[in-house]
């Protein structure tokens, strides 16, 4: 007898590779001929950019830049110069699982950047750079969800719902901003600009059909030198994107990554009382849904034998979110009493997790750079790592999703032995754990066999469900159905079934 098996396409992205690359690189460079000679080197501050990627069969390929900004005191001078170097970086993943049609998700981050003179117009930078790379490959299963068959064939099939969480979208978008801003305080025109870093940060996302809408602003920071001193300035830069995505559901988490693809700052030519603003942009977003799936997991036939052929599919379910949000205060201490704070950032590394018994403890660490004015009126940098650190439940067997970002402003105030540095985080994570379905594959219909006679097969068979059995194995194992067991033994639900003598008459 012919049957006909209607199938559904689960199409996904499987995490293949999830690493993090070290590599440590290193650049000379010399000073230009309008510079002074360097006296002293005071700060070294880092920008990295991730400007190519490339993914083919069996690797993916990656290559960058570290923007390296050292400020140094000159000789017979006591404010700031600057002075840029560009350190270039390349990065290779391999894996069998890796295929053309592959995404990837790089962030680069820089866990050391140290600059030594060499003489007084020649410096070495060396840069200690951590890349977590994660690579998605596309995966489409085809799932059975329903049999049909002609009535007198006498197929009985299992159907259960299965609850998956899947990555469904690697998405990414570059766009950019440019913007003309005003500087300074009126006293007299900006010298120099020495440094400039950006945080992005999402406000709100939200999909919408097959669009992925995200708002938020772009928080530059511009550290600049003026007649009077060192000066910092703040901005929020509003921006709004749309990124096509495809058609969701509403159940989805979206992990949207926002980063710098390049960074440009200059000085108008008005006397310093302008800034021109031009950075590009690469918003990275990994797409999760939840879904419900009817599965057939096993069927058999009442009239005659079944050949079925099953598989199995091992796929993600969503346990739950958390968040927490912390405050920070760390005292670093400083070399030299401190006589004003100048500026402060801190800068994040790469999440890690690790498991104690049922907990998960995320950690994020945290790079913190301090420039301030000493007692004795000269730029002093000091530099301070620590970590922020969560818990989170976290059964044996699951996994962690996490994400950590600062939250609103960074504050340093002079402290006793050094200066009190204050900022908040915030940890988000979901829980997940794979969990293997068997559903039906394929199946046909033999011929029935005819060489029992009808007088011959029992008609009814007394027995006992056991412990390990349930109610579709028991019918199944008698040729008969569910529904005829509970009328047989005038029971209303599976439940009542265990422990006791069962009557299962033979379907005729």
């Amino acid at each position: 007898m012919d049957l006909e098996l209607t199938y559904q396409n689960l199409n996904f992205f499987e995490p293949v590779v999830d690493t993090t690359l070290y590599q440590e690189e290193t650049a000379e460079s010399i000073v230009p001929d309008s510079c002074p000679d360097i006296a002293r080197i005071v700060l070294t501050t880092g920008l990295p950019l991730v400007t190519e990627r490339i993914v083919q069969e069996g690797k993916g390929e990656l290559s960058g830049q570290v923007r390296a900004v050292i400020l140094y005191q000159p000789e017979g001078e006591f404010s700031l110069r600057r002075l840029d170097v560009t350190v270039p970086f390349k990065s290779t993943v391999t894996g069998s699982e890796i295929t053309s049609g592959s995404r990837m998700i790089a962030i680069p981050t820089l866990q050391a950047l140290e600059t030594r003179i060499l003489n007084p117009r020649k410096v070495l930078v060396r840069v200690n750079l951590a890349v977590g790379v994660k690579i998605y490959a596309p995966i489409s299963l085809q799932l059975c969800s329903q049999v049909e068959a002609p009535e007198q064939a006498g197929v009985e099939q299992l159907q259960e719902s299965c609850r998956t969480y899947c990555t469904v979208a690697v998405q990414e978008k570059d766009f950019t901003y440019s913007d003309e801003l005003p500087l300074g305080n009126g006293r007299g025109g900006v010298e120099e600009l020495l440094d400039q870093r950006v945080h992005f940060r999402c406000t709100e996302s939200k999909i919408i059909g097959s669009k992925l809408i995200f708002k938020g602003d772009a928080e530059l920071h511009l550290l600049y030198r003026t007649a009077d001193g060192i000066e910092g300035a703040d901005y929020k830069l509003p921006f709004s994107q749309i990124m096509e995505v495809s058609e969701l559901g509403e159940n989805t988490d979206c992990d949207l990554d926002i980063r710098l693809t390049d960074l440009r700052c200059e000085l108008g030519s008005d006397g310093g009382n302008l800034v021109y603003v031009n950075f590009e942009v690469l918003a990275q977003a990994v797409i999760r849904e939840q879904r419900e799936l009817p599965l057939v997991r096993d069927m058999y036939s009442t009239v005659c034998p079944a050949q079925v052929e099953y598989q199995t599919c091992r796929l993600w379910q969503r346990l739950g979110g958390e968040t927490d949000h912390q405050s920070l205060r760390e005292l670093v201490e400083l070399e030299r009493a401190v006589k004003s704070v100048l500026d402060v950032r801190v800068d994040p590394g790469l999440v890690s997790c690790s498991r104690e018994g049922g907990q998960m403890t995320v950690s994020q660490p945290l790079g913190i750079q301090i420039l301030y004015l000493g007692e004795d009126d000269l730029i002093y940098c000091a530099q301070h790592q620590t970590e922020a650190v969560s818990r989170f439940d976290c059964a044996e067997g699951a996994a962690l999703l996490t994400h950590c970002e600062g939250e609103g402003d960074v504050f340093a105030t002079p402290a006793a032995g050094g200066a009190e540095v204050r900022c908040a985080v915030s940890f988000q994570a979901i829980g997940i754990r794979r969990d293997s379905f068997v559903s039906l594959k394929n199946c046909t219909l033999q011929e029935p066999d005819l060489s029992q006679p009808e007088t011959e097969r029992p008609s009814i068979v007394l027995r006992q469900m056991q412990p390990d059995e349930n109610l579709w194995d028991v019918a199944k194992s008698c040729c008969t159905t569910r529904a005829v067991i509970l009328s047989a033994n005038e029971l209303t639900d599976e439940e009542e079934c265990y422990g006791r003598m069962l009557l299962i008459p033979r379907v005729r």
